[in-house]
């Protein structure tokens, strides 16, 4: 018995020893405003530069870049990366970019067509293609490494609440959104819901 209280309290002059010289993971120790000494450039990837023609019609459908400010025009991530050097001069440490996924395929009457990145064609199960009219995974991977090469951060803006108007989703799963509805409504647990700006399916 007096042995294993003698290893008892050893393991626990070992535990307390070992707690007065932890020190916490290097990334508790981050610098709490290091996003408020960034300089962000918020751009469209659709509307920054052209890098490579070969992709503007890389879905032939009618959204070509061409003569109506809602259509695409043609910017790509081979464009983006071709004025990385233009962003560093100008003192930019981090890219902010509109989302980046595959939108819906068609164009919706009288407003346009996804250049912007915020009408996502979810599906389900859902694999993450990029659109292809801004280039390939490839070419999105040799972006972020050409980024990063000139230490400047990259974020994704990303779509959470809603998906592109007739995306595969929602023909999928239209018992997942609200749609065609131009009022708020209270739901059973009392929260109120209101339609989303533009009537996208949430």
């Amino acid at each position: 018995m007096t042995r294993l209280l003698s290893i008892f309290w050893l393991g626990l002059l070992c535990i307390i020893i070992g707690l007065t010289h932890w020190s916490p993971p290097a990334f508790a120790k981050a610098d709490p405003l290091v996003w408020r000494k960034q300089i962000i450039y918020l751009l469209i990837p659709d509307r920054f530069a052209n890098g490579n023609p070969d992709n503007d019609h890389a879905v032939d459908i009618d959204c070509p870049y061409a003569d109506w400010n809602r259509m695409f025009h043609g910017g790509d991530f081979a464009g983006l990366k071709q004025h990385v050097d233009y962003l560093k001069d100008l003192g930019v440490t981090t890219v902010w970019s509109t989302p980046i996924y595959e939108q819906v395929p068609e164009p919706v009457a009288g407003v346009g067509c996804g250049f912007h990145g915020y009408w996502p064609n979810y599906r389900d199960p859902y694999t993450g293609p990029i659109e292809p009219r801004l280039g390939t995974d490839e070419e999105f991977t040799d972006l972020l490494q050409t980024l990063d090469d000139h230490n400047i951060r990259y974020i994704l803006d990303v779509v959470v609440n809603h998906t592109g108007f007739a995306s595969d989703l929602l023909n999928q799963h239209p018992d997942w959104f609200r749609v065609d509805s131009d009022q708020c409504q209270q739901s059973d647990s009392g929260m109120i819901q209101c339609p989303s700006p533009f009537e996208v399916p949430d």
